[in-house]
């Protein structure tokens, strides 16, 4: 039984923080998925919460390897189109809410040693539960 008590507090602890206003934080479960994408050559933060403007990005964009494909009765996107290329990576670290604002901390890695030759910019796309709120991205060096 002790156990099974120190289990749940620590499950707690790791999905509870407060932030300096006093709201509970919580840590979101997230997908995400990254490549590299052409057709948007500057920065851009997207928060696409309906199938609509998923479909509007993409007619934008052309990516590397498997789209996602939410389910936007329950599920919104984070988009992070960088100016990077192919020598760097991105990776979403986590995704956290506090009171009525998610943020997104996306990890950046890189320049690599060797960097292929190949034609385009990073992206990544964060699929999350929908939240209501803004949205925010946290860039953190890796």
């Amino acid at each position: 039984m002790r156990g099974l008590f120190l289990a749940v507090v620590s499950l707690c602890l790791t999905a509870c923080i407060s932030d300096s206003d006093g709201n509970d934080a919580v840590n979101l479960g997230f997908t995400a998925s990254s490549g590299l994408q052409t057709g948007i050559d500057n920065q851009q933060i997207r928060v696409l919460r309906n199938a609509a403007d998923y479909a509007a990005l993409m007619s934008q964009i052309t990516v590397t390897g498997t789209a996602p494909n939410p389910d936007f009765s329950s599920k919104m996107l984070i988009a992070v189109l960088s100016t990077l290329d192919s020598c760097y990576t991105l990776s979403a670290k986590s995704v956290v809410k506090s009171g009525d604002f998610v943020t997104a901390t996306v990890g950046v890695a890189g320049p690599a040693a060797v960097c292929p030759a190949v034609v385009g910019r990073d992206y990544l796309f964060i699929e999350v539960d929908q939240t209501p709120g803004q949205v925010s991205v946290r860039h953190e060096a890796q």
